[in-house]
C-alpha cells in the first residue's frame, strides 16, 4: 500500500511542475544558427535551386517549341509524295525546322530503298532529335 501512495505523490509533484516553454525560431534564425558553414551550405543550396528552376523552364520552353507543328504539314507532305514531288516534299521539310520535319525528310530521302533501311534511318534521326532536345 505504501508504494501506491508514493506513486501518487510523485504523480502529483509532476503535475505541479511547470512545463518548459518552447523557444521559437524564425526561418532566417534557423538558417544562420549553423555558423559560417551552415550559411555557406544554405547559400549553395539556394544557388542550385535557382539553377534547377532555370533549367526546368528552359527545357519546358524548348520541348514546347519543338512540339509546335503546322496542322497542314503532314497533309501537304502526303499530297506531294502521292503526286511524286519528292523534291518539293523534301524542300518543305527543310523549310520547317521541327524534329518531326527532319524525321520525315530523312524518310523521304530514303524512298526507293528497302523498308528496313527507311525505318532504321527514321529511328536514328529520332534518336538524334531526342538528344538535341
Amino acid at each position: 500500500m505504501s508504494t501506491l501512495f508514493l506513486q501518487i505523490q510523485t504523480g502529483a509533484e509532476a503535475v505541479l511542475t511547470e512545463e518548459p516553454t518552447e523557444k521559437t525560431m524564425s526561418i532566417l534564425e534557423l538558417m544562420t544558427s549553423g555558423g559560417i558553414g551552415g550559411i555557406l551550405i544554405m547559400a549553395f543550396l539556394g544557388v542550385l535551386s535557382i539553377f534547377a528552376v532555370y533549367i526546368f523552364f528552359e527545357r519546358f520552353g524548348a520541348i514546347r517549341s519543338a512540339n509546335k507543328v503546322d496542322p497542314n504539314f503532314m497533309n501537304n507532305i502526303k499530297d506531294m509524295v502521292m503526286d511524286g514531288k519528292l523534291d518539293a516534299a523534301g524542300a518543305l521539310c527543310k523549310a520547317e525546322s521541327t524534329p518531326v520535319a527532319r524525321m520525315i525528310e530523312k524518310g523521304i530521302s530514303r524512298i526507293g530503298k528497302p523498308l528496313g533501311d527507311i525505318t532504321q534511318a527514321i529511328e536514328n534521326q529520332g534518336k538524334l532529335e531526342v538528344t538535341r532536345l
